[in-house]
């Protein structure tokens, strides 16, 4: 098992739906920021090496998108 050394993230995007008796459809975009630091072993806290012996940074920062298509009631 494994940890990361910063848990801070965040996020910006805009939502546009469109709502037509009980069926809803709905696009979002943004950008996430998310930089975790490094990979850690959890049991001893080392860190993670890549074959160079450079500490494995792990950062899941970028643009998203994400669609929804449903019902509500």
């Amino acid at each position: 098992k494994y940890k990361v050394t910063s848990g801070a993230t965040g996020s910006l995007g805009a939502e546009v739906g469109l709502k037509l008796a009980f069926f809803r459809i709905g696009l979002e975009g943004g950008y996430l920021y998310s930089p975790l630091g490094n990979l850690q072993f959890s049991n001893n806290g080392t860190e993670v090496a890549d074959t160079n012996g450079n500490p494995v940074k792990i950062d899941l920062s970028g643009p998203y998108a994400r669609g929804v298509i449903g019902f509500g009631f």
